[in-house]
């Protein structure tokens, strides 16, 4: 979905139709990132039902220089 200042108007009224609250996340920068971990059970029988999503079978560390 793409929105764009023209699609509000100003004072205009409108109602929540969902709320979404989630357990606090870590952000990283690129520099800091620690590497992908291993996709769930769960991703793993979508990937092998047929959905395309990147799979990780293993974790990789990140490479440090």
């Amino acid at each position: 979905m793409k929105l764009a200042n023209s699609d509000f108007q100003e004072n205009a009224k409108s109602k929540i139709v969902a709320q979404v609250f989630s357990d606090p996340f870590t952000v990283y920068s690129a520099k800091k990132f620690p590497g992908m971990t291993e996709s769930t059970e769960l991703s793993k029988i979508f990937a092998k039902q047929g959905l395309k999503i990147p799979i990780r079978n293993d974790v990789r560390a990140r490479k440090t220089d």
